[in-house]
């Protein structure tokens, strides 16, 4: 009982985001921090005195104000509504958190002002600014694949025939999720019959915990430049009791919230200064056109103004506090992030939780859904994964309670030379992790040349590598390998799937695929795009906006141009006598099928044998039994 009352009252201090005479409350909790790790003040901190209303009283002087109301405090409740949803829009904030402890400040003026703070449609209107992502996954698990033969240019010699996924298993699983994406070119609809401000604390609650339980959990393999070493594991979660937990427990918990009744929210962020970059790059392209190229109207890079201010920039949720060790390129200092990309599965039937990129009729990725990288040139350093950082967030169905359960951290690039963007510099000593440009927390590119950044995290500390809850996580860019995105061919008829053979075929005879004028990728449009985008919208598609934004992408990074086309976890293999981390998972390289094809056999002969229901049963158990300890808000 003692136990259940302190962590009430914990809980109880972490939710109150009101301010005491313009300072931030010592009980809003810890973990928050701006640039090299000052304590965040809202800009708002007077509350409605920012916007031309008087400010809030002192709250341990409220009853000794005296004298004619303020006008602020007479104004209609529906004006009011209007100002705190404007506030919550337009007003500038560090961290979610803030903009609410802000939000409340204003209902300390009067009556109208605390009934006006407290509209759902106002809470709405800064949940959708802080993460227009849903948080709840549309049911049932992701389809199974379907496999077929394989087309004969497809098999490896001398391999064996595994069979190749179908056109409708493909556009089924590719399509099974992507109402719920979110991308510079599409937001989803919002949810309906819930609490955006109960929404709001609980993803509140999981952003400061994890930031504050940010730490390092171990060792973990990595690659760069074609080295392979080991660096730093990290964790973002607490569990209720550490140390090993009975598996009788586990099962319990598993039984409780199994792994089928969990939404998982993926959200990818951009460094800024990627974008600062890219803009750079387009002024050295005025200065330096190519033969024949017009430019005609101003180009801008698909991450505009308007898209930060809607949603991409802060405020976020997912906050970033100064690294464990703070000599680590991860520490941004002042630097900020851009939400880009978002999407709420579920898991598979066997547990891999991948978010998967819609595809069109023609096998290619919708550009509205996706999101254009740089790769960079001949790059084999993983340079290209520095800016982008993954985070995952748990959602359980039957309470609502969340859990952010990983946070792949990025860092800055480093800078260009003078003379071009295709100039980067990369020093020697490129293992020295205490290097700028040296390895580091996110991403490493799997297999030097694969555009497929790999990273593993720890989700849950319960004991060794063997009983903790191990994750790898991929993030997959279509620049080398994986469907392409509209409007560009495969070079070879072995890295095309049934649904893009024929197509890709066809633009290969016209002599429309392969190398750009300027060398490089598989990234030349194809003449097929023509006469796509013919439904208008407002005066404009979203798929003539991404049409356009990733054509400027390819003209400022002709040789090294992807597209992301899927985003997976695959937990830690547990079997009946040992578990092992580097499962069998056929999704990397550019498989969007990804599965448990096999797993070892549990008489520990070292054989390889075919999944089975028993041992599918057996890892969901302990999966889900795991994900129950951690702390849930």
């Amino acid at each position: 009982m003692a136990d259940d009352e302190k962590k009430r009252t914990q809980e109880a201090s972490e939710t109150n985001f009101t301010t005491r005479g313009g300072r931030q409350d010592e009980t809003s909790g810890a973990g928050e921090t701006s640039g090299a790790g000052k304590p965040q003040t809202s800009p708002c901190k007077r509350g409605p005195g920012t916007m031309g209303a008087p400010a809030a009283p002192a709250a341990d002087d409220a009853a000794t104000v005296v004298g004619p109301p303020s006008p602020a405090s007479s104004l209609p409740g529906d004006v009011i509504e209007k100002i705190l949803t404007a506030l919550v829009q337009h007003a500038p904030f560090d961290t979610a958190s803030e903009a609410g402890r802000a939000l409340l400040g204003c209902g300390l003026v009067s009556k109208e002002w605390q009934e006006a703070s407290a509209k759902d449609s106002v809470w709405r209107a800064l949940f959708l600014r802080c993460s227009p992502a849903h948080v709840r996954a549309r049911d049932g698990p992701l389809p199974a694949p379907e496999t077929a033969p394989s087309r004969e240019e497809v098999v490896p010699m001398d391999e064996e025939d595994r069979g190749e996924e179908t056109a409708a298993s493909l556009l089924r699983r590719s399509r099974y999720f992507a109402d719920s994406i979110v991308s510079p070119f599409r937001v989803p609809v919002p949810p309906t019959g819930c609490s955006f401000r109960a929404l709001f604390r609980s993803r509140c609650l999981a952003g400061r915990r994890a930031a504050a339980a940010y730490r390092i959990s171990g060792k973990m393999p990595a690659e760069s430049g074609g080295e392979h070493y080991e660096r730093e594991k990290f964790t973002c979660a607490t569990v209720v009791q550490e140390g090993k937990t009975p598996y009788a427990e586990l099962s319990a918990g598993a039984r409780a919230h199994p792994l089928s009744d969990i939404s998982f929210i993926f959200e990818l962020f951009e460094v800024d200064k990627s974008r600062r970059r890219r803009d750079k790059d387009r002024e050295y392209w005025k200065e330096h056109p190519r033969p024949g190229e017009d430019l005609g109207e101003e180009q801008r890079d698909f991450v505009t103004d308007e898209l930060r201010h809607a949603f991409a920039g802060p405020p976020h949720f997912a906050i970033r506090g100064p690294p464990p060790h703070l000599d680590a390129p991860t520490d941004l200092g002042d630097e900020t992030e851009n939400l880009l990309w978002a999407a709420t599965v579920r898991a598979s039937e066997d547990g891999i939780v991948q978010a998967l990129l819609p595809l069109d009729d023609r096998g290619r990725v919708m550009r509205t859904h996706s999101v254009p990288i740089d790769t960079y040139m001949d790059d084999y350093t993983s340079e290209w994964c520095r800016p982008w950082r993954l985070v995952v967030t748990a959602v359980r169905d039957n309470d609502g309670k969340m859990c952010q359960i990983v946070d792949v951290r990025g860092s800055k690039l480093p800078d260009p030379r003078p003379e071009g963007r295709h100039t980067i510099h990369f020093p020697e000593a490129l293992m020295d992790a205490t290097g700028p440009n040296g390895p580091h927390d996110g991403f490493y590119e799997y297999g030097a040349d694969t555009c497929t950044g790999l990273c593993f995290f720890r989700v849950a500390p319960l004991g060794g590598d063997s009983e903790s809850l191990e994750c790898r996580l991929h993030l997959g860019c279509s620049a080398n390998s994986g469907p392409k995105w509209q409007g560009v061919a495969h070079r070879w008829d072995h890295d095309c799937n049934v649904l893009c053979a024929e197509s890709c075929a066809r633009a290969r005879a016209r002599g429309e695929a392969g190398p750009y004028v300027y060398g490089g990728r598989d990234n030349e449009p194809t003449s097929e795009d023509e006469g796509d985008d013919s439904e208008t919208v407002g005066g404009g598609s979203a798929e003539v906006t991404a049409r356009q934004a990733f054509q400027e992408f390819r003209r400022i990074v002709p040789q090294s141009m992807g597209a992301l086309f899927q985003v997976s976890l695959t937990w830690l293999e547990y079997r009946y006598r040992h578990n092992e981390l580097d499962a069998n998972v056929e999704h990397s390289y550019g498989s969007t099928t990804a599965r448990r094809a096999q797993v070892w056999a549990a008489d520990d002969s070292g054989d390889l044998v075919d999944m089975y229901d028993e041992a599918i049963d057996f890892h969901l158990t302990k999966v889900a039994g795991k994900l129950a300890q951690l702390n849930w808000t």
